[in-house]
């Protein structure tokens, strides 16, 4: 027993390991328990085999020297699997009385919720993990921990946001920006043309239906109109489709979501740099971030978030790889006296680029100029690096706009909202009181780095608060240094507890291999896909074009929150007619008729239902078609289902 608990605690043993003929027993007891598992789960053959060959390969040690055994057994190695098996016995045991009490259906199936409680999968992987930590020299095992948590970080998030990426986009925003990317790639511009805005004008009718949502109303005589929406992250999808179609539109985020993660390791390596577990520290923060249902949602479709998010992070890296706080003097006049130049005119680059994305990002402006007096001690070099950081960062973003939809009442509203969903148990919630100790060590021994991103992040969110419209996604840029601190708090949490006995070893061993893996079962689901707003299928993206089949060029088809796909993707005017009152899209039709325009309309939301049932009510649709699509709720909401496309036979003509 002891053997084995000095094992679990990662502790050498000077015990010797088992005879032979005793080892072998016990090892055939740990085949027997693994058969178990891999029945009640249902392995196919090949992993089965390769849990049994790696099983023998931890606990046996061969030498060719050794007399009279060369080999030897080492059961202690395996003690972690015993979780597996209690599970199993557990599953057997419900399994059991669910029968015997007449609630089976004839088979060892267990009820919810102890059938997600009891994961077999999970509880073996969690004692193969561990039992590979005790195979390893101890020597190895921080650093194949840190590369193990890369690896599950960068892997999992490339498989998720690669193989989850749409095939289209829709809604407001995320077709805003891509359409913006679109004009800018084919026409030169980020202004986008709405020819019927002068129909509107000449029957004096209300403009906005003729625009897609997010989009101003154009100043006459002109019909081009601009987004609301910042237009940096536009200019990224306009080089991504130009190099790769339309395809590059949608696999651009993703790219800049591995970025993401690979900036947050680069900021840990500057903000800790000399924190002797530094890498664990990114690669834990990363493994965070790839796991986050709102990083992984809000990357999916284009959307400025991630970029925004991207951007800020290097800012910070960079301008702490110029202005060093680190307490090293080796560090700090190292290579940190190599002239900032260069690095003050990249770090400027990206603050540029960031609020060329976001327009808050300018809010990052007191943290640079904080590490630039705290870290730049030499009044020259700070001086180079304040104006070469200055002029880029004007070169790429000369502030031009001011939101105007602010109110202060909407502060403790915003703030409930976004503690609710900054700590959901997907995000932050189990992170919170390693998020605290990250914040007691940093206090304690990096002090000037925890000033720096309270003055960066501090402004946003005080900022934000006031904004009636509020959601996490907008606080994206906060998720790295937030991912960064809990990491640290768990990394002295950790090296706290293996520094004392062999319980409390075990516990941080525990606590090691649990966390991420809790934290990836949590994401699981993410594998097999889901839906977001803005996000089309293949099938959905393909109905959209066919629609170029169903109808003639000049066509005008009406559509609600889909109006911007439609024209993006089937090339035909849209309007969006539940913004006008009965008697204005009736003027609107007769037009359309004078002009030998055929008008369709495509039922793709809830407020055309009553424009669907006033025209069908006197005979006036025809059907076409029927297609996979998305359809809008009242509130935003959307959800996958067929769609009616009709075509409007007869026209009424406008009251006089």
């Amino acid at each position: 027993m002891t053997q084995a608990l000095r094992a679990l605690a990662l502790q050498p043993s000077d015990a010797s390991p088992l005879p032979s003929p005793h080892g072998a027993a016990i090892l055939l007891l740990h085949l027997g328990g693994t058969l178990l598992v891999a029945r009640l789960a249902h392995w196919p053959p090949l992993l089965m085999i390769s849990a049994v060959l790696g099983m023998l390969a931890l606990s046996t040690d061969i030498s060719l020297a050794r007399h009279p055994s060369p080999v030897t057994f080492h059961a202690s190695r395996l003690t972690p699997l015993a979780l597996a098996y209690l599970v199993a016995a557990l599953r057997l045991l419900i399994a059991f009385t669910v029968r015997v009490r007449g609630a089976g259906i004839g088979s060892l199936l267990v009820p919810q919720p102890w059938g997600d409680w009891l994961n077999l999968d999970w509880a073996f992987a969690f004692g193969a993990i561990w039992a590979v930590a005790i195979r390893l020299p101890a020597l190895w095992r921080g650093t194949a921990a840190t590369l193990a948590l890369s690896a599950l970080a960068f892997g999992w998030s490339g498989y998720v946001y690669f193989h989850s990426a749409p095939s289209g986009v829709t809604g407001s925003d995320p077709y805003a920006y891509v359409q913006m990317g679109v004009d800018l790639a084919e026409r030169g511009t980020l202004l986008h043309s709405f020819p019927l805005a002068s129909v509107a004008r000449d029957l004096g009718l209300p403009i906005y239906p003729m625009m897609h949502i997010g989009y101003r109303v154009p100043i006459a005589p002109s019909t081009l109109s601009a987004t609301v929406w910042p237009p940096g992250f536009s200019v990224l999808l306009a080089v991504a489709y130009r190099a790769f179609g339309e395809r590059g539109l949608y696999l651009l985020n993703p790219i800049l979501g591995l970025a993401a993660l690979g900036a947050t390791v680069w900021l840990a390596l500057v903000l800790f740099r000399d924190h002797p577990r530094r890498w664990a520290i990114g690669a834990l923060a990363a493994l965070w971030l790839a796991t986050s249902l709102e990083q992984t949602t809000r990357l999916l479709v284009p959307l400025a978030d991630i970029a925004g998010q991207l951007f800020t992070t290097m800012v910070l890296a960079l301008t702490l790889w110029v202005a060093p706080l680190s307490r090293s003097r080796s560090l700090r006049t190292g290579r940190a006296e190599g002239g900032p130049g260069l690095r003050a005119f990249l770090s400027g680059l990206t603050f540029g680029w960031a609020y060329f994305v976001r327009y808050t990002q300018l809010l990052l402006a007191p943290a640079i100029l904080y590490l630039a007096f705290a870290g730049i001690p030499d009044r020259r070099r700070r001086l180079i690096f304040l104006l070469s950081f200055g002029v880029c960062s004007l070169v790429v973003a000369i502030p031009d706009l001011w939101y105007a939809l602010f109110r202060m009442e909407a502060i403790p509203a915003m703030a409930v909202l976004m503690a609710r969903e900054f700590f959901a148990p997907r995000e932050f919630l189990w992170a919170l009181p390693f998020v605290g100790l990250g914040l007691a060590a940093m206090w304690r021994g990096y002090r000037r780095e925890l000033i720096a991103l309270c003055l960066g992040f501090g402004p946003l969110i005080l900022f934000h608060l006031p904004y009636p419209y509020l959601r996490l996604r907008d606080l994206l840029p906060l998720f790295p240094a937030l991912a960064l601190i809990g990491s640290l708090g768990a990394i002295e949490a950790i090296r706290r507890l293996m520094a004392r006995g062999v319980g409390m070893r075990i516990a941080a061993v525990a606590l090691i291999v649990a966390a991420p893996l809790a934290r990836w079962e949590s994401a699981w689901p993410l594998a097999r896909g889901f839906f977001t707003f803005g996000f089309l299928f293949p099938e959905q993206r393909a109905a959209l074009g066919h629609l170029a089949d169903l109808t003639p060029p000049d066509a005008v088809i009406a559509a609600s929150l889909n109006s911007g796909a439609v024209e993006l993707y089937a090339r035909r005017a849209t309007v969006r007619p539940a913004s006008w009152n009965e008697s204005e899209f009736d003027s609107f039709l007769s037009a359309m008729r004078a002009a030998r325009r055929e008008v369709y309309l495509l039922a793709d939301g809830v407020e055309l239902e009553p424009a669907v049932a006033r025209l069908r009510a006197s005979g006036r649709l025809t059907e076409v078609a029927t297609l996979p699509g998305v359809y809008f709720q009242r509130e935003g909401g959307s959800q996958n289902m067929d769609l009616k496309l009709y075509r409007i036979e007869a026209m009424i003509q406008p009251a006089e």
